[in-house]
């Protein structure tokens, strides 16, 4: 068994324990006994995390952020997780076009106590290389002008992105910018 495996085992095993004695206490009507299945739920939490953690491909990860995803696919939403203490941190969102598979959009939101701190230029790079191994070869990013720090971080990733400006129009109430690149010639 590698240490992956037995580190996975390992956390299952504290996962049902926990949850066995959670589900005994809950059963109680006491505010202390409440608070201990609330602790006890964010540990699980934490764990599960944790857990997932392990089994994403090594491109979803580095030794500051861990990209997981829902689906089984690569379009969807991903939840953004320290790799440190295992707190969500936002989300990075990936849409392929129905016509064209090697191409899509990707928007994200980073929780406000972890905005400014690079996290999603991190996860804008993970995602990026990640979707190009999985034959997605051009993005686009959609901003709103009042944005001033995502379009600092688009400008970054992206310095030779076709930017575009949208007009307010078909119902749209702000002007957007457009940023289309290939990946691998940010």
């Amino acid at each position: 068994m590698s240490s992956i495996e037995l580190e996975k085992y390992s956390l299952e095993l504290k996962i049902k324990k926990l949850e066995i004695v959670r589900d005994r206490i809950s059963l109680s009507d006491k505010a202390k006994d409440k608070m201990l299945v609330n602790c006890m739920d964010e540990k699980i939490k934490k764990y599960k995390v944790k857990l997932k953690m392990l089994s994403l491909d090594k491109d979803l990860k580095n030794d500051e952020i861990s990209l997981i995803n829902a689906n089984e696919t690569i379009n969807g939403k991903y939840a953004i997780y320290s790799s440190v203490d295992y707190k969500k941190m936002g989300y990075i969102i990936f849409s392929p076009e129905e016509y064209d598979t090697e191409y899509g959009s990707i928007g994200y939101s980073i929780f406000p106590s972890y905005q400014g701190k690079n996290y999603a230029y991190k996860a804008l790079s993970l995602l990026s290389n990640y979707l190009k191994e999985n034959g997605v070869n051009e993005l686009t990013l959609v901003i709103s002008e009042e944005n001033t720090s995502s379009i600092k971080t688009a400008e970054k990733f992206v310095s030779n992105a076709l930017k575009t400006k949208v007009q307010k129009n078909k119902g749209l109430n702000k002007n957007l910018y457009r940023y289309y690149f290939k990946i691998g010639e940010e």
